[in-house]
């Protein structure tokens, strides 16, 4: 016979009212127990959820930020090749016309919308050497650009005494155009850019003048030494 089938059979008395108050007594504990566990489980199942659910919602952002990133960095690769080649075949003597001009124009910038900048301004240059303030700024640049007014010159005698000489020669108007694009940007698009400002600008404020540098940062930046915008 087994152990329980030994004790006396009267329900609540003996031994087997001990054993059988026992029995239940842990059946409980054990039940409570599993409450508990099963009550903690919910309640970590939530949290638990929401971290696997953020992590994973982290890890797509984070995918998707590389994904622009990558596209940025190869749109502007390929504008710079693009810009390049422009620059070759004006070497060889072509002279794009108008229209030819706009699909240069259009496969080597960038969408100035997408570009973070903080604008452009003008300081307060000490020497009219603007070419040596900018490579005293920049000395590993020294004969690989040309030196830019980023608010062209022009200026200073199309809107007499809007800008003084000391701020158009000063570093922050200044940008190094490498040599191999300085034919193509500084003599085709950049003299296109502002003949198109001129003529719908034919009285200018500061503002509008530094409105419009910053519009050519955004949209040809990438292709200045050093760069500017991103």
């Amino acid at each position: 016979m087994g152990f329980l089938e030994q004790l006396p059979a009267t329900p609540g008395s003996g031994a087997v009212g001990e054993g059988r108050l026992a029995l239940e007594a842990v059946g409980e504990a054990v039940a409570k127990g599993l409450a508990i566990i099963r009550g903690g489980t919910g309640k970590f199942a939530k949290p638990l959820e929401e971290f696997a659910t953020s992590g994973s919602r982290a890890t797509s952002e984070l995918a998707a930020e590389g994904a622009v990133a990558r596209q940025a960095v190869g749109a502007e690769a390929r504008a710079i090749n693009a810009a390049n080649e422009a620059a070759y075949r004006l070497g060889t003597g072509a002279k794009p016309d108008k229209a030819e001009l706009l699909e240069i124009i259009k496969s080597i910038a960038r969408d100035p919308s997408k570009i973070k900048y903080a604008g452009a301004s003008f300081g307060k240059a000490l020497s009219k050497n603007y070419r040596k303030t900018f490579l005293d700024a920049n000395p590993k640049l020294e004969g690989e650009v040309v030196v830019h007014h980023a608010a062209e010159q022009q200026i200073l005698k199309r809107y007499l005494g809007l800008v003084a000489k000391e701020e158009m020669h000063s570093l922050q108007n200044l940008r190094g155009i490498p040599k191999s694009l300085d034919n193509l940007l500084h003599n085709k698009i950049f003299r296109y850019e502002w003949d198109e400002f001129y003529a719908s600008h034919p009285q200018a404020t500061r503002q509008q003048v530094l409105d419009y540098v910053a519009y050519i940062d955004k949209k040809y930046g990438h292709l200045f030494n050093p760069p500017i915008g991103g």
